[in-house]
């Protein structure tokens, strides 16, 4: 009896394809959704800085630096980061963050705002503790 190289091909192949498929299904029972690109969780990120839920937004924005690869992904992370922390009055990690997106991508317009805001914000708090009677 000879063996049937194409049919073995094939069973090999269906075979592969299974096994893909499983570990696959597998994966999404363990964990409810399929993988997501960077720019879906950043968006999910954003809507959770609007609803001024930080702490979640700044999850959201750790699995984001985990899988970003593109400079543009990483400096938009970054810069929402330090909004963030900047809302929560940690001035000094949201100007390291937002350093870091201009140092990826220099020309990112936001991020040199924001970086400049804080600046401003530093100052007008320094105004206001110089003014409070002790």
């Amino acid at each position: 009896m000879t063996r049937n190289p194409v049919s073995s091909d094939l069973l090999s192949k269906t075979a592969s394809f299974a096994l893909g498929s499983l570990f696959f299904v597998g994966w999404l029972s363990a964990n409810g959704a399929p993988p997501q690109e960077p720019g879906e969780i950043y968006s999910k990120a954003f809507c959770a800085f609007n609803a001024y839920q930080y702490e979640e937004a700044l999850r959201d924005l750790d699995a984001v630096d985990a899988c970003a690869t593109l400079p543009k992904d990483k400096a938009e992370a970054l810069n929402l980061r330090g909004v963030i922390l900047m809302r929560q009055y940690e001035y000094e990690s949201a100007e390291v963050a937002l350093e870091k997106a201009i140092e990826i991508q220099p020309d990112f317009s936001n991020a040199t705002f924001n970086l400049a805001e804080i600046s401003g914000e530093l100052r007008h708090r320094g105004r206001d503790a110089a003014a409070s009677p002790v």
